[in-house]
C-alpha cells in the first residue's frame, strides 16, 4: 500500500512510535510545540548572462572622505562613456570618489591643464602618451576601451565609402586621433579614398557637428552618440563606418601628472575601481545601461539600444594593454607625431601599470566571491 504519514510503507506506527509531520504541517521540538514548516520559495533564474563577472558589493569599510576627481574628455563623447555611467548611478561614490567629467578643454590644451591642476586626469591615452615623451609629467595609467567611439557619418546620396573620393570630410586636425581613425578605416574599407579626400580640420566636437549640418563637407567623423542624433536630424545621411573593425589599441583610459599619482594613489585605484564597475554595469544590465545613456547622452530610446549594442564592442576589462595593443598604439602615436617614430617600448616608457594590474587582482577576487 501507500506509505502513511510517519510510517513506513503498508505499516501504520506502532506502540511508542511517534508519527512523522507531513510536509507544511508541524515539526516537533523541544517542549513539544510545533512551528510551521514552509516549503523553500523558488528563486526565478537569473537573467545575467552566463559567466558574467558581476559587480561586488559596496566597499566594505566606510568612505573616509569622497574627493572630487575631475577628468577630462574630448566633448560629450561615447568614448568615455563608463566615467557617466559611474557618476550617474552612484558607483563612484560608492567606491569613495566623486567622478567629475569636463567636456569643455580642447585635448590638445588638456596636458598643460593637468599640469596646472585644473584638472585631475584624462581620458585621452594618446594624447599623454605624446605629451609625456615631450616631457610634460603626465603618465598613462589603465585602459578601458581597445577601440575610439567615433564613426563615419555621410551626407545624403552617399551610399558607399568610394562615393567619398575627391570630397571633403569633417574631421579633427591631421594629428590628431579622430583623424588618424578616419585615415585607418579608409585604408582598410576604401583605399582609393584614403588619399584623395580634402580633410576640413575642426578640433571641438561641437564644432564637427555644426559644419556637418551646414552641409560645410560629405562625411563627417565624430562620435558614435552625435552621429546617431545627426543621422535623425539629416534625413537620408547615414553612418557607414566605424572603427571596431581596426586592430585593438589602448586608445582610452586614464592618465594623470605623476605628482598626483604620487600623492593621491587611492584616489587614482578609486577611479579604476569605479570606471571598472561602471563597465561591468553595462555588461551585464543593458536596460540600466540604456537609460543612463539616454539621460547622459540627450538620445532616444531607441538610439540608446543602438549605442549600446555598439559601446559593448569597444570597453575592455583588461586595464593592461596586451603587447599587440602597445604595438598598434605605437603605430597610431608615429602616425599622430610630425616626424617621429614610435616602438612599443617607447610607449611602455609612458605608462605605469603597477595600479592597473593591482585593481585587476582585485577584480578577480571580488568576482569570485
Amino acid at each position: 500500500g501507500r506509505p502513511r504519514a510517519g510510517g513506513k510503507r503498508g505499516r501504520p506506527p506502532g506502540p511508542g512510535r511517534k508519527p512523522r509531520p507531513a510536509r507544511g504541517g508541524l515539526r516537533p521540538r523541544a517542549g513539544g510545540v510545533g512551528r510551521p514548516v514552509s516549503r523553500p520559495e523558488r528563486r526565478p533564474p537569473s537573467s545575467s548572462p552566463a559567466k558574467q563577472r558581476a559587480p561586488p558589493p559596496a566597499a566594505t569599510t566606510a568612505c573616509t572622505s569622497v574627493p572630487t576627481f575631475s577628468v577630462a574628455v574630448a566633448g560629450l563623447s561615447a568614448d568615455f562613456a563608463p566615467y557617466s555611467v559611474a557618476h550617474a548611478t552612484g558607483i563612484d561614490a560608492r567606491n569613495c570618489v566623486d567622478i567629475n567629467v569636463v567636456t569643455s578643454i580642447k585635448p590638445p590644451d588638456i596636458p598643460a591643464a593637468m599640469v596646472s591642476k585644473s584638472v585631475d586626469g584624462t581620458g585621452l591615452n594618446g594624447t599623454a602618451e605624446r605629451s609625456a615623451r615631450s616631457g610634460v609629467p603626465v603618465v598613462v595609467v589603465a585602459q578601458f576601451a581597445t577601440h575610439t567611439s567615433e564613426s563615419l557619418l555621410t551626407a545624403p546620396g552617399i551610399k558607399s565609402l568610394t562615393q567619398l573620393a575627391g570630397k571633403k570630410i569633417i574631421s579633427s586636425p591631421a594629428t590628431d586621433t579622430p583623424t588618424i581613425t578616419l585615415n585607418g578605416i579608409l585604408d582598410e574599407k576604401a583605399p582609393s579614398v584614403a588619399k584623395n579626400y580634402t580633410l576640413v580640420p575642426i578640433a571641438s566636437v561641437s564644432g564637427r557637428d555644426a559644419a556637418f549640418l551646414s552641409h560645410a563637407g560629405t562625411g563627417v567623423l565624430a562620435p558614435y552618440n552625435l552621429d546617431l542624433q545627426m543621422e535623425s536630424k539629416l534625413p537620408g545621411s547615414k553612418i557607414l563606418a566605424s572603427p571596431t573593425s581596426l586592430p585593438a589599441a589602448p586608445s582610452t583610459g586614464l592618465a594623470v601628472t605623476r605628482s598626483y599619482l604620487a600623492s593621491h594613489k587611492k584616489v587614482v585605484e578609486d577611479v579604476m575601481k569605479a570606471v571598472d564597475e561602471a563597465q561591468q554595469l553595462i555588461k551585464t544590465n543593458p536596460k540600466k545601461a540604456e537609460k543612463v545613456f539616454k539621460g547622459v547622452y540627450g538620445i532616444t530610446a531607441s538610439e540608446a539600444k543602438t549605442f549600446y549594442k555598439y559601446d559593448l564592442k569597444t570597453i575592455t576589462f583588461n586595464l593592461v594593454p596586451t603587447t599587440a595593443e602597445y604595438k598598434e598604439e605605437a603605430t597610431l602615436d608615429t602616425e599622430s607625431s610630425k616626424g617621429q617614430t614610435w616602438t612599443p617600448s617607447d610607449v611602455k616608457a609612458q605608462w605605469t601599470t603597477k595600479l592597473a594590474s593591482t585593481v585587476t587582482r582585485w577584480w578577480k577576487k571580488h568576482s569570485k566571491s
